[in-house]
């Protein structure tokens, strides 16, 4: 079903953020969440379109939202995806644009890439926080579920010393990402036999993993469900 509705919803976002009669919020958020789900091969034309504009939504095509439309190329494998990245890594040479830079290339899906960011997470110790912070969701696309799986349970594993090393807030961060972007049956066996393995994790710990795993859970049931 969903895949049967994404060309009529990229339709329905797309007339809502190029309608004038409506506010710029409105047509911000339509735009947003239009860069958020396009995938068909209209809307990565769209995508890719974009980023020769000077306006959307009829405001200025700025930093942020170029970024935002690089990244979904990237982890969406459209076919100009690296030649836009390198074009934006040169018209941002700003600090911030070299975190999203960072961020937009753990999108790819090659596990190469997945490899080098995951080593470069706990063996970079010049390697900002925020920089890991901003590139978690990217690493971690549910489309690419099945590449970073391999990832799930290591993750989980280093809550420990996550706790220790990094700031309060991370921690929910990396749980988020990296149950989040499961979608499995399997991931879901993976964390259950975690918890079980991990009697003596401490509580906090534990709940934080529940307390995601069930967002899993729910997706595992809907997908069983609609197949």
């Amino acid at each position: 079903r969903r895949d049967a509705l994404v060309a009529q919803l990229e339709d329905s976002l797309a007339s809502a953020f190029n309608d004038k009669s409506r506010s710029y919020g409105v047509r911000k958020n339509n735009l947003d969440t239009f860069i958020g789900i396009a995938q068909t091969p209209r809307g990565i034309a769209a995508l890719n379109s974009m980023l020769d504009s000077t306006a959307l939504a009829g405001a200025p095509l700025r930093a942020p939202t170029r970024w935002a439309i690089v990244s979904a190329l990237v982890s969406r494998g459209a076919k100009d995806a690296e030649r836009r990245l390198a074009e934006e890594v040169q018209r941002d040479s700003t600090t911030e644009g070299k975190r999203r830079a960072f961020a937009a290339g753990a999108g790819r899906s090659d596990s190469a890439t997945k490899a080098k960011y995951w080593q470069r997470y706990f063996g970079d110790r010049e390697l900002n926080e925020d920089w890991v912070t901003a590139s978690l969701r990217g690493f971690s696309d549910p489309a690419q579920d099945v590449a970073t799986r391999r990832y799930l349970i290591p993750a989980l594993d280093s809550l420990q010393w996550i706790q220790k090393n990094r700031r309060i807030f991370f921690l929910g961060s990396w749980v988020g990402a990296f149950i989040e972007g499961q979608r499995s049956p399997e991931a879901l066996s993976q964390i259950d036999d975690f918890l079980k393995r991990k009697s003596a994790l401490p509580h906090d710990l534990r709940d934080k993993i529940l307390q995601t795993r069930d967002e899993l859970e729910r997706t595992v049931a809907i997908r069983r469900t609609f197949r």
